[in-house]
Order: C-alpha cells, then structure tokens, then sequence
C-alpha cells in the first residue's frame, strides 16, 4: 500500500488548483470540481472556506476531505446518491446499479485516493472486509474480518445467527 502511495504522490505534479469552498454546499462544489471533465488529478488542491480567513497549510485541506468523505458515507440521497449502507464503521458499497453505471463510485475513488495522497485523510467508514479486501485483493484474508453487521440480507443474517448459536 505505501508504494502504492508513493507512487500516487509523484503524480501529484501538476499546477495547484485553488478552490473556494462554502461549507454549506461543499458536497455539491466538490462533486462539481471531481465530476468536471477536465479535472486532472495531477493537480494538488489549496483549499479556502469562505468567510474564514484561514491560509490553507493543511488544515483547511483535512477539514474540507474530513467534511467530504463523511457527506459521502451519510448521504441521504438528496445530493448524492446512496453509495454505501451499513452500520457506522462497516460500510458496504451499497448494490445499486444507477451508482455503478453512473461512474460515481470511481469519482468516489478517486476523491478518496487524491485525499490520502493530499492530506492523509482516507475513509474510515468502511467495514474491515471491504477494506482488507481493497488493500490486499484476497477474499479469504477479507472474509476473516466479516460479521453478521456485513450482511445486508436481514434473512440471510438471521440464518448466520443460528447457525452461530
């Protein structure tokens, strides 16, 4: 994974691209920043909030990719819509093909990857599953981290529970 970061940051080489942010609408302005065709990836943000005077030398940035990634994780489907369910802390995609045909889940991606390369937030909403199996690509190391919370088939996770029993 840390090469994989590496990797990532020496991609980080473009122009900066600053960005003004009002935090009453920052979902909907970074969909718009990461949606955009002609968005490259190369460039690093500096990011601004609107009447706050802060100079963004990292903190600006944390709390814009903090506040995102959590609208993201809780998004009521208002703005955006629902990418992930589950329990907090155990989040699964959620199975929804309109998500996956859409390309949102690969603008999630990369808003993900552009943060921890940026600023080391990443996203720590997601159940143990799935993150091991993102990291490691093995579904039997993944599958070690799974419980009945993971299971979304409220039948199927009621079996689970007397099989356990």
């Amino acid at each position: 994974m840390g090469a994989i970061l590496d990797r990532m940051a020496s991609k980080l080489n473009g122009a900066v691209l600053h960005v003004t942010i009002d935090e009453e609408n920052l979902l909907m302005q970074a969909l718009q920043i990461y949606k955009n065709p002609s968005f490259d990836p190369s460039r690093p943000l500096t990011i601004t909030f609107d009447k706050q005077p802060a100079v963004d030398t990292g903190g600006p940035k944390r709390e814009f990719y903090t506040q995102l990634l959590y609208s993201i994780a809780t998004s009521d489907g208002s703005i955006l819509a629902v990418m992930f369910e589950g329990e907090e802390g155990r989040l699964i995609p959620s199975y929804n093909s309109s998500v996956i045909y859409s390309g949102m889940m690969r603008v999630v991606g990369i808003i993900i990857a552009h943060s921890i390369v940026q600023c080391g937030v990443g996203f720590p909403y997601l159940s143990p599953v799935c993150y091991w199996y993102l990291v490691t690509g093995d579904v039997s190391k993944a599958i070690s981290y799974c419980n009945t919370s993971d299971v979304r088939n409220i039948e199927y996770a009621e079996l689970i529970h007397k099989v356990n029993k």
